[in-house]
């Protein structure tokens, strides 16, 4: 519940997506192409095999085995593992491969294959706002800029071809504003 824009994929599958961002869709479609990104990040384990590549919370470790307190060495522990996480960037092909199957997982489960790239240029027009810079939290630090993962999408969605649903008055009518 924040007006940061983001949606986020953990370890083990969890996906958190903000409200700032349920507002800024229009429709089903989006959140269905949004949620398509994450589960790929989720299903490849993208997040995941950066955090063991980087052994960036490798302090934590080392810190555990000098202490002999099992609730401090488990919060230590996952503090670190939550600085990983919100933290860390993928690479572009990471980010590349989650758009792309996302787009087509939602476009499989029966909704425009539009959805996520009418999600990200929403963004992109938000984030021109010099007032909404705040919003969007490490998005705009940690993935790529909205207007090549847009252009990267166009060919995607045309292959696609036309259909698939929005939901746009299921959506607002359960959206709470």
């Amino acid at each position: 519940d924040t007006e940061i824009v983001g949606a986020w994929s953990l370890p083990g599958g969890y996906i958190f997506v903000t409200r700032q961002s349920l507002v800024s869709m229009k429709n089903e479609a989006e959140l269905a192409g949004a949620l398509g990104h994450e589960i790929v990040h989720c299903s490849e384990r993208h997040l995941e095999k950066e955090i063991r590549s980087k052994k960036t919370s490798a302090w934590a470790a080392e810190q555990a085995q000098k202490n002999s307190n099992v609730q401090e060495v488990a919060k230590l522990k996952s503090d670190a593992l939550l600085k990983d996480l919100c933290s860390s960037s993928l690479s572009r092909d990471k980010e590349d491969q989650a758009d792309e199957m996302g787009t087509q997982l939602a476009a499989r489960a029966g909704y425009s294959a539009s959805g996520l790239k009418d999600f990200l240029a929403i963004l992109r027009t938000l984030n021109d706002d010099p007032s909404n810079r705040r919003m969007f939290g490490q998005i705009l630090s940690t993935h790529p800029p909205f207007d090549a993962r847009i252009a990267r999408l166009e060919p995607i969605v045309q292959s696609a071809g036309s259909g698939g649903a929005t939901l746009e008055a299921r959506f607002r009518a359960t959206i709470a504003h």
